[in-house]
């Protein structure tokens, strides 16, 4: 409720095979074989203004009503659209990844269909007519944030069954009074599984009680938890949180700077890695949110290690996601319901903590390396929405990604985001400052070919011609094809098609409307779907039985 979403708590449900769509009669299967996602490939989905990415197997599998997912619609501009179909199949033929020139991939079956453009616009291809190094296909180029930010957490309600948090505040004992008063103390002692005289402290004087306990008293009594004014610890420690936390610009700075270079220590410490000239500012960012700290300058090196002692951080952080491990880090769902100020934070606190400013290249290129798979692909989603394509490549040598970019276009948007070191920013500002154009955006070459006439011998031998060349040479040209040049849409070139040999039992697929188009894979590429199509064609023949 209000202006912002607090986020109560996320129950994952595993549902059983009664959920998938079955279609009888093995010619009718033929009829819808193909077109789909092998299961585990995670798809951006939204239930109740809530965006997260989820294996596209679940999501058929719960046919949850009311999902919607990000669609470019025939304007080219990214919007949400709703899921009216959830369709499964037994996998038949080719499984295939299709790569793109930025990184991005997509494991799909051969009959499935992305997106390309050509001279008669914006239409499906199937994945086995795809041309490596001369087709392209779409992928998001920008996309929305969600309509309602998420503002605050209820930690009551996300750390409900969790033994090592304890709670305290004057709503602490007007709860257990109030509980008393309607179950009588015998009751209220045996709920909680502790003496009436404790309980006569709770009621009466500041002292602490498990959260998981209180959960149980409240729910016996029929009351509503009151988070506002209670304050939370962990068993044993000193260090409190607020029952409801606020999604600070701070707090998501240390988010990010976690992702970065952070670790759990011990399961009780929260450390940050951090370079020595940023120490000074981590230092004091993290006194503003947890109280003191504790610092560690490494012996003949530059690198200063900052402590939380928290249990309950700790606690927090797992819960809401993030995981420690250097391969096995990720960004939590939560973060895709980010403000845009906040999630400008996060990558702030992460490019601040792992990245860099590359002066070798024409153009400054900002770039950062993991060794998580998982981080660097969220991050491809993440930094869309604000308008950044980013480039991903292997470091074989290292086995890590490398996510970087340098066009004008990318630099521009990213100084919303920025380093807490102000010299990067500057070296970006001056590079912008001589106005340089840019090269991001390309469409391929077969779709304006043929209008260009004897203009296109400066572009041959090339599969792709620059949006802003297009305009300068063609504007009426470059009008008629807005919606691929001036929408959310980029168009990627294939790079690889591989086949591969996995045997998937089965195979999804998900309708939208309008557009019948979602966003799946490695850093996000478009799919289409047709089933709606081919469903429309059944159940108008069946209203006119006896046609086949």
């Amino acid at each position: 409720p209000g202006s912002g979403k607090t986020l109560i708590a996320k129950a994952v449900v595993n549902e059983t095979d009664a959920y998938f769509t079955h279609i009888s009669g093995p010619e009718i299967m033929g009829k819808f074989y193909g077109e789909s996602l092998v299961g585990e490939e995670r798809v951006l989905v939204m239930k109740n203004g809530y965006l997260e990415r989820r294996p596209i197997a679940e999501i058929v599998a719960s046919r949850e009503p009311g999902l919607q997912v990000p669609c470019f619609s025939s304007d080219g501009t990214v919007q949400f659209g709703k899921v009216t179909g959830f369709y499964a199949h037994p996998f038949h033929g080719r499984l295939l990844r299709v790569r793109t020139a930025s990184g991005r991939s997509i494991r799909v079956t051969d009959d499935h269909s992305l997106f390309t453009l050509d001279s008669r616009g914006i239409r499906t291809v199937k994945t086995s007519e795809l041309v490596p190094h001369r087709s392209f296909v779409a992928i998001p180029k920008h996309l929305p944030f969600v309509p309602e930010p998420l503002e605050k957490i209820d930690l009551c309600a996300l750390l409900k069954g969790h033994e090592d948090v304890v709670v305290r505040g004057p709503w602490v004992q007007r709860l257990i009074r109030q509980a008393i008063s309607r179950l009588g103390c015998d009751q209220c002692a045996a709920t909680l599984g502790m003496s009436k005289k404790y309980l006569s402290d709770l009621r009466t004087r500041p002292v602490g009680i498990r959260l998981s306990r209180l959960h149980r008293l409240v729910d016996a009594a029929k009351l509503a938890m009151q988070p506002t004014e209670m304050m939370l610890f962990s068993v044993g420690g000193q260090r409190d949180l607020p029952a409801i936390l606020s999604l600070t610009e701070d707090l998501c700075l240390f988010f990010g700077l976690w992702l970065a270079e952070g670790s759990f220590s011990k399961g009780r410490t929260v450390r940050l890695s951090v370079h020595e000239d940023e120490a000074r500012v981590v230092i004091a960012l993290c006194e503003r949110l947890f109280g003191k700290v504790t610092c560690y300058h490494a012996r003949n090196a530059k690198g200063v290690d900052i402590l939380v002692s928290s249990r309950l951080l700790v606690i927090v952080m797992e819960t809401l996601g993030f995981v420690s491990g250097a391969r096995r880090k990720c960004i939590p769902s939560f973060v895709y319901n980010f403000s845009r100020t906040n999630l400008a934070a996060l990558l702030r606190g992460y490019y601040s903590g792992d990245g860099s400013v590359n002066r070798a290249t024409p153009a400054p290129q900002v770039e950062a390396s993991t060794v998580s798979f998982d981080l660097a692909d969220d991050l491809c989603y993440v930094l869309t929405f604000f308008g950044i394509v980013a480039n991903v490549y292997d470091r074989s040598s290292e086995q890590s990604k490398r996510i970087c970019f340098a066009d004008s276009k990318n630099l521009e948007r990213f100084l919303e985001i920025g380093f807490l070191d102000v010299s990067k920013n500057a070296l970006i500002q001056q590079y912008l400052a001589q106005g340089p154009v840019s090269r991001r955006d390309r469409i391929p070459l077969t779709a304006v070919q043929e209008r260009l006439g004897t203009s296109i011998r400066q572009w041959k031998g090339l599969a792709g011609i620059g949006s802003e060349a297009l305009k300068k040479r063609s504007g009426s040209l470059a009008a008629l094809l807005s919606p691929a040049l001036d929408g959310d849409l980029f168009w990627d070139q294939v790079v690889a098609i591989e086949e591969l040999s996995d045997q998937p039992e089965c195979v999804y697929d998900i309708s939208v409307e309008p557009g019948e188009n979602f966003i799946a894979g490695f850093g996000g590429v478009f799919a289409h779907n047709s089933e709606a199509r081919l469903r429309k064609v059944f159940e108008d023949a069946q209203a006119h039985a006896p046609a086949i």
